[in-house]
């Protein structure tokens, strides 16, 4: 009796669960599909700017000459007029990444590899100075700079960095 219950309960709900399956939109079943155009305006091809010579239009002598200069030019910033004076015992380094268009990367670190209480690397700005690093427990501090239009130093919040500082405290 029990088996003829459950084969009658279990055929009334196929037809119910077929016609669940039926209205469920073709986008929901294949949540990995994607569009073939997103909707939107189209991306616009920007032609590859180098540095090259200066080319004239033999064809067609009336346009102007072009040149193929880069549309972004690096900056020159110099890391030697900002370096701090380092006390003995510690070292002060950067490393200038070109790839990046200046970026340098900058490590005030203790000569001995024990580990200080603290390094701090403070930044002399137009107005004022600033903290712009404080690590406890390390024996080095890494940070980087970004060169700016007006070639002089930025970091993450403050523009115009003129002097930068390390302080160290309980080395040994």
């Amino acid at each position: 009796m029990l088996f003829q219950s459950l084969t009658v309960i279990i055929t009334l709900q196929v037809p119910l669960i077929e016609s669940c399956v039926r209205t469920i939109p073709p986008e929901e079943v294949y949540i990995t599909s994607t569009p073939d155009n997103f909707p939107g305006p189209p991306i616009p091809i920007v032609p590859v700017v180098t540095q090259g010579p200066i080319i004239e239009d033999p064809e067609n002598p009336e346009n102007p000459p072009t040149t193929n200069a880069p549309s972004a030019p690096c900056f020159n910033c110099d890391i030697e007029a900002i370096k701090p004076t380092m006390p003995g015992g510690t070292t002060f380094s950067y490393i200038d990444r070109e790839d990046l268009c200046k970026i340098t990367t900058i490590t005030c670190e203790t000569d001995n590899m024990g580990s200080c209480a603290s390094i701090v690397l403070r930044a002399d700005l137009p107005g004022s100075t600033e903290t712009l690093d404080t690590q406890t427990n390390v024996n080095k501090l890494t940070w980087e700079l970004a060169c700016q239009e007006n070639e002089k130093y930025a970091s993450v919040f403050f523009a115009d960095i003129t002097r930068l500082y390390c302080d160290f405290s309980g080395c040994p």
